[in-house]
């Protein structure tokens, strides 16, 4: 099914979108050194993890969506693997913990872990990755709170975590990522107040906090955001009135503030 082993000139293995079943052949991967891109996404691969991603130096997206893959992420992916951009692995049945070692592929831009079965916590040392522009976790069974070290990931574009365990307050340190336009916190335990820091996120489009147990009044700061698109916090226990300066959100499509307990 593989015949692949002896091609070490190969850079693009693409075999997406297929009917592919069974165990991935990990040895195979020990021979492709020149191999940039593994696309496997959209088939019935099973079993573990391929580990011996992290003799492919030159790889650089890693691409296992919607599959049937059931093991954990190998801790010694990285450096291994130190080219790597990309680890895209949503929709398999993947269980344990995200390896803090994942820090050591320092290129990487996206992470993709959603809809898994990933438990413990999301690992501080990602804080590391300087040029991460997606982490996206929803559907998961991750728990306890956001590490204050996110804020130190200033090209962070999308923060997907909706739909985890995740608790405590939303932190302020994450207010250092002025280039996040999607925020997705959805679903969890969060506490607390809405910060009023989310009024400085300019680039921000999409802002989900709904069925959390968030408390407090509507930061009238939000009403600075020019480019926010959708506002969802609905199942909350928010308090007070809307903010007047929500009329200059010009670009508002959806607002969703049902079941709170606000006035006026």
């Amino acid at each position: 099914m593989f015949p692949f082993p002896l091609v070490s000139l190969l850079q693009t293995l693409d075999l997406s979108n297929n009917n592919i079943s069974g165990p991935f052949p990990d040895s195979i991967l020990q021979n492709l050194a020149s191999l940039e891109r593994l696309l496997l996404s959209y088939n019935l691969i099973s079993g573990s993890f391929p580990a011996s991603i992290s003799y492919c130096k030159s790889l650089k997206i890693v691409d296992l969506s919607s599959n049937r893959f059931s093991s954990t992420i190998p801790p010694d992916i990285c450096p291994g693997a130190a080219s790597l951009e990309e680890l895209r692995l949503p929709d398999n049945l993947i269980v344990g913990e995200i390896p803090a070692q994942l820090s050591q592929c320092s290129k990487l831009k996206t992470l993709d872990f959603s809809i898994n079965f990933l438990n413990g916590s999301i690992p501080a040392e990602l804080g590391k990755l300087e040029n991460l522009e997606q982490l996206i976790a929803w559907y998961n069974s991750l728990e306890g709170k956001i590490p204050l070290e996110l804020g130190k990931c200033r090209n962070l574009k999308d923060l997907i975590l909706n739909n985890n365990n995740l608790s405590g307050i939303i932190p302020v340190e994450l207010f250092r990522c002025t280039n996040l336009e999607w925020i997705s916190l959805t679903s969890n335990q969060f506490t607390g107040k809405i910060p009023d820091e989310f009024g400085g996120m300019m680039a921000l489009q999409v802002l989900e906090l709904s069925h959390n147990q968030l408390s407090g009044e509507i930061p009238a700061s939000l009403g600075q955001l020019k480019n926010l698109g959708v506002f969802d916090a609905s199942h909350n226990r928010l308090q007070g009135q809307i903010p007047d300066s929500f009329s200059n959100l010009s670009f508002l499509v959806q607002i969703d503030l049902s079941s709170n307990e606000l006035t006026g």
